[in-house]
């Protein structure tokens, strides 16, 4: 981690032909749902999404989102 909201991540295709192996940054803009252990040190604005705050479904039966 750069920070805490800044990572980078090294990435690699998953095509063992290709080998392309890059970087990227993954930074943190806002909260959906407020932490119930939250780092005193980061202060996230909270979305002003309609959805925000609501659970999905996958988070509630503790599965990864497919993107």
């Amino acid at each position: 981690m750069l920070s805490d909201l800044v990572k980078e991540s090294v990435l690699q295709c998953t095509n063992p032909h290709c080998g392309h192996t890059f970087v990227a940054m993954t930074h943190i803009e806002r909260t959906l749902s407020p932490s119930a252990t939250p780092n005193p040190n980061v202060n996230l604005p909270i979305s002003t999404h309609p959805s925000a705050g609501k659970p999905r479904h996958d988070a509630q039966m503790g599965t990864e989102a497919a993107r």
